[in-house]
């Protein structure tokens, strides 16, 4: 594996507005890069089908690989996800039958692309119950199934 690289801000589609006792949220996307794997990102549930996560690197990279880890007490909360590296590569990434409702970091490789910035699109989720995928961004509408998205890290690798 190549080393994890500098990541410089995060951005998501929606976030949890619970607020702690200063009044700050408490899931914030920066969270998902802080090299914590006690903080969360949350995104909201009612978004699920329109989840996106975009992530700004330290510098211009060649990407190699990324992993995700959800919650270390929980399985990863989607199931496929297309990594958008740049306006002419997008790459899609599945979890296997063997990593579905396992918990832990999952690693996925990427051709190797060069960038500064990459977009997650979550297409199809599993309940941390369920081996069976939950339809996402690709679409299908989810009700009911899953309350929120969840990530507590999620590291670039590259060069």
């Amino acid at each position: 594996l190549d080393a994890p690289v500098g990541l410089r801000t995060a951005k998501a589609a929606s976030t949890d507005d619970r607020l702690d006792a200063d009044g700050k949220r408490v899931y914030q996307p920066e969270y998902a890069i802080d090299g914590n794997t006690g903080t969360h990102w949350v995104g909201k549930g009612n978004d699920l089908a329109n989840m996106w996560f975009d992530i700004a690197l330290d510098q211009y990279r060649k990407v190699t690989g990324i992993r995700f880890l959800s919650d270390p007490n929980a399985t990863l909360s989607f199931y496929r996800a297309t990594i958008v590296l740049n306006d002419s590569h997008a790459q899609k990434v599945q979890l296997t039958d063997r990593q579905r409702n396992t918990k832990g970091w999952f690693y996925f490789p990427i051709d190797g692309v060069d960038t500064d910035s990459l977009r997650i699109l979550f297409t199809e989720y599993q309940a941390p119950w369920s081996s069976l995928p939950i339809p996402g961004f690709d679409g299908h509408p989810i009700f009911g199934i899953m309350n929120a998205m969840i990530l507590s890290e999620v590291e670039i690798y590259g060069q």
